[in-house]
């Protein structure tokens, strides 16, 4: 039975949308299951996703008005019953070992109810400086400590 659902929303995300999905498809942890909720996109996305879950059965997608991405989140939620639910953008990628550390931990620390990850920023036109230092004061954050004291200033967890 598989443990491990990814839950991934998009909006307009084309040009995005293969190479985020193809890192998912090429996980260590094969067994999961991906739910791609297209939050009533109006460029390629609809058709670059029925091509690739004709490609991958492990891709699900779901189609709703544009709602804006916790709607879109809600609506991935409500079909979900694995016991580990990880969250990724349409223009993240993911290195090829993440769910399977991500789910060891998980497993081997049974009272931890959250994990999140390091972050490398790609480099992209659309990455100002701001994202820049986002980035590191999320890198920084390396022990619980550091990020219950950041939980109030803005999320520090990474998905």
């Amino acid at each position: 039975m598989t443990r491990t659902t990814v839950l991934l929303p998009t909006y307009n995300h084309a040009p995005w949308l293969p190479r985020a999905l193809h890192s998912l498809c090429n996980q260590t942890l094969s067994d999961i299951r991906i739910v791609v909720v297209d939050d009533g996109s109006t460029d390629e996305t609809p058709e670059i996703l029925q091509r690739l879950a004709r490609e991958d059965p492990r891709i699900e997608t779901l189609r709703i008005p544009h709602g804006g991405i916790v709607a879109a989140l809600n609506a991935g939620l409500s079909g979900v019953n694995t016991p580990y639910i990880a969250r990724m953008d349409a223009d993240d990628i993911c290195h090829e070992e993440r769910l399977r550390i991500q789910v060891a931990h998980l497993d081997a620390n049974p009272r931890c109810g959250a994990v999140d990850s390091m972050v490398t920023l790609l480099e992209s036109e659309r990455t100002g400086e701001g994202m820049v230092e986002h980035i590191r004061w999320m890198n920084s954050l390396t022990t619980w400590d550091a990020i219950r004291t950041e939980l109030f200033v803005e999320s520090p967890m990474v998905h």
